[in-house]
């Protein structure tokens, strides 16, 4: 129970970066609706891309623990509710601001 209080141990920055990269790039290079995906599926296929990208990459060079998944897994969840709740806001807000 101790080391599940140090939420810190389970975060990794670069799996943040990725999911937040393959979400702003999913808006932008793959913005038609669609009818099999809503924008939340088509981030999470484009960002698991990536992460499994990166997890590869991380094992080759022998860099990846056993606890990679849960990493992954709560800094995927940490991303997404950091996007929903502070960056669509800011991003509204900038571009409101350029239009007035």
């Amino acid at each position: 129970m101790e080391d599940f209080l140090q939420i810190g141990a389970y975060i990794d920055v670069v799996v943040i970066a990725l999911v937040i990269a393959s979400g702003y790039a999913t808006t932008r290079f793959w913005p038609q609706p669609s009818k099999l995906f809503s924008t939340a599926w088509k981030t999470l296929i484009v960002s698991a891309a990536f992460v499994v990208l990166y997890a590869i990459i991380a094992a080759l060079s022998g860099k990846q623990d056993s606890n990679f998944l849960l990493r992954a897994f709560v800094s995927y969840t940490i991303a997404t509710s950091f996007y929903d709740l502070i960056l669509k806001n800011f991003k509204k807000k900038l571009k409101n601001g350029n239009n007035s």
